[in-house]
């Protein structure tokens, strides 16, 4: 909410549809990941470590889908609860020019939906 209300005043001449679709691009987790599907996943990369095949027959799933998981649970970790001052004008920058959403993603770091 608060990257929007900034992005808002940033961008006037922008409608909050256009500003929130590239946030959620920007932000989005892989499509379908429950926390259920990622304490699975943890459990099993503890198990067996990063066997992404064994992981995925497992979950009855990809080897990829199961990293991708992984990943995401990972990225999370990581992320900090709020956007710092240069991550939001990097956003902003992305957004004004039209950065295509991975590379905005890559400028920004690592941020989840909620943040």
């Amino acid at each position: 909410r608060e990257v929007l209300i900034q992005a808002q005043k940033a961008f006037p001449d922008i409608s909050q549809e256009s500003i929130l679709g590239k946030i959620k691009q920007i932000t989005s987790k892989v499509p379908g990941i429950t926390s259920d599907d990622i304490d699975r996943v943890k459990k099993l990369v503890y198990a067996y470590g990063k066997d992404w095949a064994r992981i995925g027959q497992e979950i009855n799933d990809t080897p990829r889908r199961a990293e991708r998981i992984w990943t995401q649970h990972r990225e999370q970790q990581k992320a900090p609860q709020t956007w710092s001052e240069d991550e939001l004008n990097t956003l902003r920058r992305c957004i004004h020019d039209g950065v295509e959403m991975a590379e905005a993603s890559r400028l920004i770091g690592t941020k989840t939906r909620d943040a």
